[in-house]
């Protein structure tokens, strides 16, 4: 977890969750989400990353990070 926060920008809100909260919790303001497990009908992007997080993984949060990123800044300039 403390690397995945020394890798995003600190303006960016990260929260460690359990699964159950995370269902029960309003999502409309959360961009991603970084889990280790498969998750159903949950409508926001996320990775799924190994319990012990590997460079790939680490790759694969930033890629999907930057994607989300880019879209967003797309949308607010239109």
């Amino acid at each position: 977890m403390s690397k995945v926060r020394k890798l995003l920008p600190a303006k960016d809100n990260i929260e460690l969750s359990r699964i159950e909260k995370l269902y029960l919790a309003d999502l409309s303001h959360v961009d991603l989400i970084i889990t280790s497990v498969d998750l159903d009908n949950i409508n926001v992007p996320y990775v799924r990353v190994s319990p012990v997080v590997t460079n790939e993984d680490y790759i694969n949060i930033m890629d999907a990070y930057k994607n989300i990123y880019y879209l967003k800044k797309k949308y607010s300039e239109n």
